[in-house]
């Protein structure tokens, strides 16, 4: 999902303050704040927005610019090191910069826009002050339980999925048999269904099964972002080497790993049901376990002034569904998906769509957009609301 895409669902479907969503977005608080402002004035709803493309969402909130091809660019890092001299404005250095040459240089507004563009190539920090119902943070822990095979008697390590609510502390915890993409989405099916509500932003880490590529602008795997979009919330990862954006899953995964891993050690388990329903126990425990330094525990938190504040549940809980990357449509106007081949509306011959599919559906877009999908009847229709076919074997055995 790009920026502007991010910016605008966070605006639309959450609380987050300005100041949050630009230091979330990696953009400019004043373009959050104008961003804002547009959608007010006009009216706009997040469900009318998601499936534009790039370029119609840009000129909802954009105007056309003049390009800047010829201004002079200032040193930003000369005038960051002046900024932190006592008494340094941008107003001051604007004027000096101007000085040299008024006829080439920059606007205030666009040389503040390039200073805000290199503190962000700099260092970003995220807001850790948690409102309630607005963050859960998930993440795997580095111990990991263990059932026994009772026919080998060796032992079986699993993983220990745990999730905490950014402002009661409550906590969930699961454990599977992989950190896989299956098993991620069905530890956040459970999960939202133990918290009984689902918070505006998932904080994961950069584990392959949430993030496809780590970095200062992380890329959401495709499948966990359908699953978050299911519930209503927006997936926000931690950046790598910032161990601040983390700092809350990193705790409870510590409170998990005192709590039920090392209680679990003394217990012997033949199954990872057996496993779960042990695990369960003790969290129940953990979440009525008293503060030490605040009166309550996390479930009366969760409950006196968290639980209000939570998104409700959808009717379904998410169905597992895998993308294809792009797929460039043949003058056979015919795709491989999923071990089949599936032919396509005739009108997409030369474009690009990209495919998702369940174990009972097939779903194609374009720009954004669904264009097919597949009924129950084994043949594609598309939006238009014509049929076209699906093959069980591959073009070139015909």
């Amino acid at each position: 999902m790009t920026s502007i895409h991010n910016v605008v669902q966070l605006l639309l479907t959450t609380s987050l303050t300005n100041t949050e969503i630009a230091a979330a977005t990696g953009v400019s608080r004043a373009t959050v704040r104008r961003y804002r402002e547009i959608a007010e004035q006009r009216g706009y709803a997040w469900d009318a927005l998601s499936e534009l493309p790039d370029a119609q969402l840009i000129a909802k909130f954009n105007r056309s610019r003049h390009s800047c091809n010829g201004k002079r660019r200032p040193d930003y890092v000369e005038v960051h090191s002046a900024m932190q001299l006592k008494g340094g404005t941008l107003v001051v250095q604007w004027e000096r910069y101007r000085e040299v040459g008024p006829e080439d240089a920059l606007g205030y507004s666009q040389f503040t826009e390039g200073y805000r563009q290199h503190l962000r190539s700099i260092d970003r920090t995220m807001r850790q002050t948690h409102l309630p119902g607005q963050c859960t943070f998930v993440d795997f822990s580095g111990l990991r339980p263990h059932y026994v095979d009772r026919e080998t008697g060796q032992k079986v390590y699993v993983e220990l999925f745990v999730g905490v609510l950014g402002y009661s502390n409550f906590t969930f915890a699961l454990a599977t048999v992989s950190q896989k993409l299956p098993d991620w989405i069905e530890a956040h099916n459970l999960m939202f269904a133990y918290f009984g509500g689902v918070t505006q932003v998932l904080v994961p880490d950069n584990l392959r099964s949430a993030v496809d590529e780590a970095g200062w602008d992380p890329t959401v795997n495709r499948t966990y972002h359908d699953c978050a979009s299911h519930y209503g919330a927006t997936v926000l990862p931690t950046r790598g080497r910032r161990p601040q954006d983390k700092a809350k899953v990193e705790v409870g995964v510590q409170i998990a790993q005192r709590w039920i891993v090392a209680c679990l050690r003394t217990m012997t388990f033949f199954s990872l049901r057996e496993l779960n329903a042990e695990i369960a126990r003790l969290l129940e425990k953990l979440n009525q376990r008293p503060f030490k330094r605040y009166p309550g525990n996390r479930l009366s938190r969760l409950n006196d002034e968290e639980r209000a504040h939570l998104k409700p549940l959808p009717a379904t809980t998410y169905e597992l569904a895998e993308w294809t990357g792009e797929l460039l449509v043949d003058k056979a106007y015919h795709l491989w998906v999923a071990q089949h081949w599936y032919s396509v509306p005739e009108r997409l011959v030369g474009q690009r769509v990209s495919a998702r599919y369940t174990s009972r559906t097939v779903e194609l877009f374009h720009q954004r957009k669904r264009v097919a999908e597949d009924a129950l009847d084994g043949r594609f229709r598309s939006e238009a609301g014509e049929g076209v076919g699906v093959m069980q074997t591959p073009l070139a055995s015909r």
